[in-house]
């Protein structure tokens, strides 16, 4: 291997050590956020089947975009087009983070409803 070759494997390297600390802290924050906003066992456990799944979900387009980047430097492609297709991804994530943020307020929302309905309904029929 050359010099180049050497500094552009530690480059990549170090850009995915980046990308996996960002998304663990991210988690990270998620995760403290859903704490604070509290709920039953029942709940915590869907969020971490949910998290899990979605865990394993970024795993694999993390990987299939690993393969991509890999066979466009073989195909000697250039590195502008590479820029765009991560500043594209990034803007991606992005999206799928508020996504999911909205997802857990609408079901902490939905919860919250059921649980005044449930208390309506016990207390009527008392």
């Amino acid at each position: 291997m050359t010099k180049e070759e050497e500094e552009e494997g530690r480059g990549e390297e170090k850009k995915k050590e980046m990308k996996e600390e960002d998304k663990n802290k991210k988690n990270e924050e998620e995760g403290e956020e859903e704490e604070e906003e509290g709920g039953g066992q029942k709940k915590k456990e869907d969020d971490d089947d949910e998290g899990e799944e979605k865990k394993e979900e970024e795993e694999e387009e993390e990987e299939e975009e690993e393969e991509e980047e890999e066979r466009r430097k073989e195909e000697g492609e250039g590195e502008e087009e590479e820029e765009e297709e991560e500043e594209e991804e990034e803007e991606e994530e992005e999206e799928r983070r508020r996504r999911r943020r909205r997802g857990g307020r609408e079901k902490e929302e939905l919860s919250n409803l059921l649980a005044i309905g449930l208390n309506f309904y016990i207390n009527t029929n008392k």
